[in-house]
């Protein structure tokens, strides 16, 4: 390659496939200079913020479980865990 070539060398051999990057990702090969000359798709997400109340109320539980040594505090960490997950996937 010389030094007019500007080629993202983690794909030079995806045999004409697209691949997926995130965000930061991309910001920082633009800053590095990459163009980018073709794109199949972008995917836009937006900020929701309608699970915080549940994580706070379950935290301030789990916190409480904590202090108190209490065995629930596993407990609140799971409904937590679980739940992220579930609206994730639901969502």
């Amino acid at each position: 390659m010389t030094k007019k070539d500007r080629k993202l060398t983690i794909i030079l051999d995806t045999n004409g496939q697209f691949m997926v990057f995130n965000n930061y990702y991309l910001w920082l090969l633009i800053d590095l200079g990459f163009v980018i000359t073709d794109y199949k798709a972008i995917t836009v997400f937006e900020k929701n913020t309608a699970y915080e109340p549940f994580v706070r109320t379950m935290m301030n539980l789990r916190i409480q479980a904590i202090v108190a040594e209490s065995s629930k505090e596993k407990f609140y960490k799971l409904i937590i865990n679980s739940s992220y997950g579930y609206d994730t996937l639901n969502t």
